[in-house]
């Protein structure tokens, strides 16, 4: 399904900002849960005397955070995989409107496409000529008919290229031109927030990501750009950075996709010490 119209793209980008806030309150409460979880755990690990005991018990207590992390991950699937549907819908329904609003010249020509009216037109200018067309364009300016202008545009396009009546690019935009570039800019901005919902989800709930490409469309969109101002609604991206940024300097969600990495550190510091002579601090804890 495609959107041709401001009013349908205005109710996708209204239901795509209820989508992103249920889902933005899916990983609140999951992020919530995870904290408390891990405090619990982290209770065990500083209980431990020694760096020995600490570093085993840190180990044990990771493990039983992944385990309890897959178990909520389950338990909020039913919620999370309808949005992922959802979003994947409207995805769809975006590369589909970009496709019909490509350009001011195929916006117009499909815009009512095999109405009575549209008909009638096309057959009083079937074989007309230069002057002809050149005449009707400036009706269809006066009136800013849009019908015979895309028939219009049809008849322009059968003239020999040295003959004809106008410029069919510049007779679009003169009709559709803004229209055209506000509808493309809403687009984009709903597939900002529908693709920082579904990453922003999935990392949220501790999954790898990469993001790089919806970062790369933050940074090209311009707030305001779209056919009317929802200010709450381009914030929603900021959300989703501000709710993951938490994983940067907070322990659980460190630990929600540190395995491997922890592993790397540990290897990488037995291998210094190896090289270079120096005691673990395991050994100088044993000692």
């Amino acid at each position: 399904m495609y959107w041709t119209s401001k009013k349908q793209i205005a109710d996708a980008r209204r239901e795509v900002k209820r989508i992103s806030l249920e889902a933005v309150a899916t990983a609140k409460g999951f992020r919530t849960k995870a904290r408390a979880q891990w405090a619990a755990h982290k209770m065990l690990i500083d209980r431990q005397s020694t760096r020995i005991a600490r570093n085993k018990a840190h180990a044990d207590e990771s493990k039983a955070f992944q385990t309890w992390l897959r178990g909520q991950r389950d338990e909020c699937q039913p919620v999370t995989k309808a949005i992922r549907e959802k979003l994947a819908e409207i995805k769809a329904s975006i590369d589909q409107s970009h496709e019909f609003i490509k350009s001011p010249q195929s916006y117009l020509q499909a815009l009512n496409i095999g109405s009575e009216v549209r008909g009638r037109y096309h057959l009083e200018l079937a074989g007309a000529n230069r002057n002809m067309i050149a005449a009707m364009a400036m009706k269809a300016r006066s009136y800013g008919d849009r019908d015979l202008a895309a028939a219009l545009l049809a008849a322009n396009d059968k003239l020999h290229k040295d003959s004809k009546a106008f410029d069919s690019v510049a007779f679009a935009n003169e009709f559709v031109g803004d229209e055209v570039r506000a509808l493309r800019a809403e687009l984009d901005r709903i597939e900002l927030v529908a693709e920082s919902t579904e990453l922003g989800l999935r990392k949220a709930l501790g999954e790898e990501v990469s993001s790089l490409s919806v970062g790369m469309k933050a940074r090209n969109y311009q707030p305001g750009d779209g056919i009317e101002e929802d200010k709450d609604f381009d914030q929603l991206p900021q959300i989703w950075r501000n709710i993951n940024s938490e994983e940067l300097s907070s322990s659980p969600f460190a630990e929600m996709r540190g395995g491997d990495s922890m592993k790397a550190r540990d290897g990488i510091r037995k291998g210094l010490a190896a090289r270079f002579g120096h005691g673990s601090d395991d050994e100088a804890d044993a000692a």
